[in-house]
């Protein structure tokens, strides 16, 4: 005849073994799927990143083209006319002696 209580652990202790398998195998894949979802989250950063300068790289190149638009001497001149300026004549140089 056979012992009762050593009959009974076996498939519990199997039971066991086999449930912490299972919980530690599904575990793992929710650390997996978590893992490539934060991956997927910063190639996104990183795309938004990227555009963002290439718009700042084409903003600057504006900025840069407008400076060097405006350093031409007619541009000049037509600001100063529009803004109700005048051509500087000798009236307007005062001169100061330093002795």
């Amino acid at each position: 005849m056979l012992p009762e209580p050593e009959y009974n652990n076996r498939p519990k202790a199997d039971f066991v073994k086999y449930t912490i398998i299972v919980l530690a195998m599904i575990f793992v894949v929710i650390l997996y799927v978590w893992q490539n979802i934060e991956v997927m989250n910063l190639k996104m950063y990183h795309r938004k990143s990227v555009e963002y300068k290439k718009e700042l790289v084409k903003q600057r190149d504006r900025l840069l083209y407008e400076i060097e638009r405006y350093k031409r001497p007619e541009l000049i001149d037509d600001y100063a006319e529009k803004n109700g300026l005048r051509k500087a004549t000798r009236d307007d140089v005062v001169l100061i002696n330093i002795e």
